[in-house]
């Protein structure tokens, strides 16, 4: 079997947070696709009604999260940038002179792609784990069962499970992984806690 590219890997792996950009262009578009991505999130946060107390003990276990994300991608780009020359040489060959990538090269590639992916599910396990330690600390009974009831993630992806053949913590775990780990979460809770009057 061939041991095919995996560029596209590369570049669809997702973190616990599935950090995705907007554009840099600054176009009006871009600024209203934020918005939209952020009441997205306000949507499943605001029934909670967090308190500051809450959301004081909830933001620095985010914060934490984020950075050590940061410092697993830079980590990323150090091991991506030593492929650097040989990919280029590669990719210069196959273009101008109709070279097939050496087949030592893509197992290369498909090794460093398959570790990159093992680290960030991990990363994403443990991120899951500590967010929702810190959710059940924080968070009160009726928070918790608004919080429990309020996705299905069947009709959020069909290969997720019903509701209702989940149990309570996974309902718990989904939750925490689709919205307090979502990318745009954190910066949504920090400027809501600016006008929480506790």
């Amino acid at each position: 079997m061939r041991v095919r590219l995996i560029f596209a890997l590369l570049l669809s792996l997702t973190t616990a947070f599935g950090f995705s950009q907007v554009t840099t262009g600054g176009a009006k578009s871009d600024e209203i696709n934020l918005k939209l991505r952020q009441i997205d999130v306000m949507i499943q946060l605001v029934p909670l009604a967090l308190t500051k107390t809450q959301l004081d003990k909830i933001l620095p276990v985010l914060e934490k999260l984020r950075s050590e994300e940061k410092a697993m991608r830079a980590n990323e780009d150090k091991l991506l940038a030593e492929k650097e020359a040989a990919t280029t040489k590669v990719w210069t060959e196959a273009i101008e002179k109709g070279v097939y990538p050496p087949r030592t090269y893509q197992q290369e590639i498909a090794k460093l792609s398959g570790a990159i992916g093992i680290r960030r599910s991990v990363f994403a396990n443990e991120c899951a784990d500590r967010m929702v330690e810190v959710v059940k600390a924080s968070l009160n009974a009726g928070q918790m069962k608004a919080m429990v009831n309020s996705l299905e993630p069947n009709a959020l992806n069909p290969q997720n499970p019903k509701a209702k053949d989940m149990t309570e913590e996974q309902r718990i775990r989904f939750f925490v992984r689709a919205v307090w780990l979502d990318p745009y979460a954190y910066d949504v809770l920090v400027k809501m806690r600016k006008f929480i009057k506790d």
